[in-house]
């Protein structure tokens, strides 16, 4: 008979692979058990965490908007998520712009803003999801004027403030505006605002500008309330404006008048002036969606417009939604960062109080 060195091979290799199994075939069997055991606990792992992403999704509501009021929107969501467990939140800032930008794409539920919204925007709106968009006001705020405290001017007109900010007929120091600021070299303006996707930018251009005119060229846009106020507050020759919810006493809020006639009265941005619409600069503060059913939504909005809801707003700088007689006394009362003041300021038109009469006059005209 004749065996090759391969079979003798073969032999030896099948035999070998037999005591092998029966040597450790019980330790193969064990190690496929817990293999399997692990597979099926990370499949019941990936089973409820994907649960628990449709339940989220479905009872999230997601926020994004006016950098200004990312403060009182978070104290909002976390107190009402503490009598609501089951409703969750993502709150993001960005500007108004940034918020109305992300409604319009469907990214978010809510856009809270500090300007309400450009027909375009609304027509943009109306495109994509088939309807108008819904509109909340959820309270009130003035946009302040603020310069640096060095500053020896008081107040300003509208006039006065269009030209100063604006691209044609401004005034080139603040000596235009019959002022001469300590530290402040030149006398020069330094001109300061938020990035142009902000609210309080478009509120301004449109409120002082009507879209007709433009900003100073030499405006100086920065992106954060903060450092705004920082920048003002290290700066004499400086001037920007910012909700009165993010004023500090690191820096010196003007009074504005409406014109400059004779016995012009001169409105600080308090919540007495503001909710009465006195003070010029006075806006609402809005949220918006889209026009469709998304649960618990509705419920949360209603609480924000609500007591509860108003009183953290109140608390946060802003101004609560006047609603009854009862509630006029807490909105009367002096916000965060602005004048204590009840009472109109009579100034002239260049910002110094008349000691003597306590009238405005027409400001110069420039030569």
């Amino acid at each position: 008979m004749n065996v090759s060195f391969r079979d003798i091979d073969v032999k030896i290799a099948n035999h070998a692979c037999r005591l092998w199994r029966e040597r450790h075939g019980a330790i193969v069997r064990v190690a496929n058990g817990w293999f399997l055991v692990l597979a099926l606990g990370l499949m019941a792992v990936w089973i409820h965490a994907t649960a628990d992403a449709a339940v989220n999704s479905v009872n999230r509501i997601r926020i994004k908007g006016s950098n200004a009021m990312i403060g009182v929107v978070n104290d909002w969501t976390k107190v009402y998520q503490e009598g609501n467990p089951g409703v969750f939140f993502e709150v993001n800032g960005g500007g108004s712009g940034n918020g109305i930008a992300a409604l319009i794409n469907g990214h978010v539920d809510v856009a809270v803003t500090t300007r309400s919204l450009k027909n375009r925007e609304i027509r943009l709106i109306e495109q994509r999801s088939g309807a108008p968009p819904k509109e909340f006001v959820i309270g009130n705020d003035a946009l302040s004027i603020i310069v640096n405290k060095a500053n020896p001017l008081n107040g300003i007109t509208l006039n006065q403030l269009g030209r100063l900010f604006g691209r044609d007929d401004g005034f080139s120091g603040w000596n235009d505006l019959g002022v001469s600021v300590p530290g402040c070299s030149d006398n020069a303006i330094v001109r300061m605002s938020r990035k142009n996707n902000s609210g309080d930018y478009i509120y301004f251009r449109e409120t002082m500008f009507h879209e007709r005119n433009h900003f100073h060229p030499g405006l100086i846009t920065i992106r954060e309330n903060d450092r705004l106020l920082e920048k003002i507050a290290n700066s004499p020759c400086g001037i920007g404006f910012t909700s009165m919810a993010t004023v500090t006493v690191a820096v010196k809020t003007l009074c504005i008048a409406r014109d400059e006639k004779k016995e012009t009265e001169c409105f600080p941005p308090t919540a007495h002036f503001t909710i009465r619409g006195l003070y010029p600069l006075a806006r609402p503060l809005y949220f918006y969606i889209l026009d469709k059913q998304i649960p618990l939504l509705q419920p949360f909005i209603e609480w924000v417009q609500g007591v509860g809801g108003q009183e953290i707003l109140r608390k946060a700088g802003f101004i609560s939604i006047p609603k009854a007689p009862s509630e006029a006394k807490k909105i009367d009362t002096p916000q965060k960062g602005s004048p204590d003041v009840s009472e109109p300021v009579k100034v002239l038109a260049n910002g110094h109080q008349d000691k003597e009469t306590g009238a405005a006059r027409e400001a110069p005209e420039r030569p």
